[in-house]
């Protein structure tokens, strides 16, 4: 079974989809990033680690449900945002660290605990699973591997999961767009080979999880 975590980067990776959605306010699903600014300029590539893995552990050195404010004690550029859920029910605290070529990576809390990690997303090509798949990959790479893959379409965005890493990934929109030609329930034979992944997302439920 997902952990809480994984299901809201599922549901909440539409939020960095096709553009630098933590650069203004956007909406897209169920949550709306606000109260954004963008990083310092001076943020090189070299910060980020070739071959940072993005599991359901978390990002290199930086563990979910550890406390959110930690992040910056490994990229001390990091800049402070909030998402809010559809109709403001709800506000969670996340951090933003922005990258040459309009990349980022963004850390999330929760609606239900605020302090702590709960959600990583990226769209850095440095950011890969165990396997090296991430931003740039082809969907026919994973298809020629083998693996498992689960098709879900929550809050109307085509998202896969890497079912052993429990990690989530989005197309590009013109692949997305052609799997919405498709009738019937959602399957991989309905994704184009050629389709890049442009997203990558995991997350852990802390709710059970004593606080560091």
């Amino acid at each position: 079974m997902r952990s809480g975590g994984l299901v809201a980067a599922v549901t909440l990776i539409g939020v960095i989809g096709y553009a630098n959605a933590c650069s203004r306010s956007s909406s897209s699903g169920n949550a709306t990033a606000v109260n954004s600014s963008r990083a310092d300029t001076n943020l090189a590539t070299g910060f980020i680690p070739i071959g940072w893995v993005l599991s359901r552990e978390g990002l290199g050195p930086i563990q979910f449900c550890t406390p959110l404010d930690s992040v910056a004690s490994v990229f001390p550029s990091v800049q402070d945002t909030t998402f809010r859920s559809e109709g403001d029910r709800g506000r969670w605290p996340a951090k933003v660290v922005h990258l040459p070529d309009s990349e980022t990576i963004v850390f999330e809390s929760a609606w239900n605990d605020t302090l702590r990690l709960s959600t990583i997303r990226a769209t850095s090509r440095s950011v890969k699973t165990k396997k090296g798949y991430g931003p740039g990959t082809t969907f026919g790479t994973l298809i020629a591997a083998g693996e498992s893959l689960l098709v879900e379409v929550p809050e109307g965005v085509l998202v896969l999961t890497l079912e052993p890493d429990q990690v989530a990934l989005r197309v590009d929109k013109e692949a997305e767009d052609a799997f919405y030609q498709h009738d019937g329930s959602p399957q991989v034979a309905m994704i184009n080979p050629a389709a890049r992944i442009i997203a990558i997302a995991a997350g852990h439920g802390c709710a059970n999880t004593s606080s560091n």
